[in-house]
C-alpha cells in the first residue's frame, strides 16, 4: 500500500509509492488541498522492487494528495496530515 509514516505532526514524512515499473523514471505531483499543487521530477527511478521512496513535509495541517507517475503507471494516494 501507498502511504506516508510520520511520528510527529507536520514533520517530514518518509512516504513511499508503490506497484510501479522497476527502472523507470518518476514524476511526482503533489497537490497540498487550498494551498498549493507541485511537481517533483528529481526522484531516483523506481527501485527493483517497484517502489519509490521520498520525503515530505507539509507546511500545515490538511489534505495531501499524492499522485506518483512512472513508466505508463499511475498510483495516486491520499494523506490527512493533523
Amino acid at each position: 500500500m501507498s502511504g506516508c509514516l510520520s511520528n510527529r505532526a507536520r514533520s517530514t514524512t518518509d512516504c513511499v509509492a508503490r506497484h510501479l515499473p522497476p527502472g523507470a523514471g518518476v514524476t511526482e505531483t503533489v497537490n497540498e488541498v487550498g494551498m498549493r499543487t507541485f511537481v517533483v521530477n528529481w526522484l531516483p527511478p523506481v527501485d527493483v522492487n517497484g517502489n519509490v521512496p521520498f520525503p515530505y513535509n507539509r507546511p500545515s495541517a490538511g489534505k495531501t494528495i499524492f499522485t506518483t507517475s512512472a513508466g505508463g503507471v499511475t498510483v495516486t494516494f491520499e494523506v490527512d496530515f493533523v
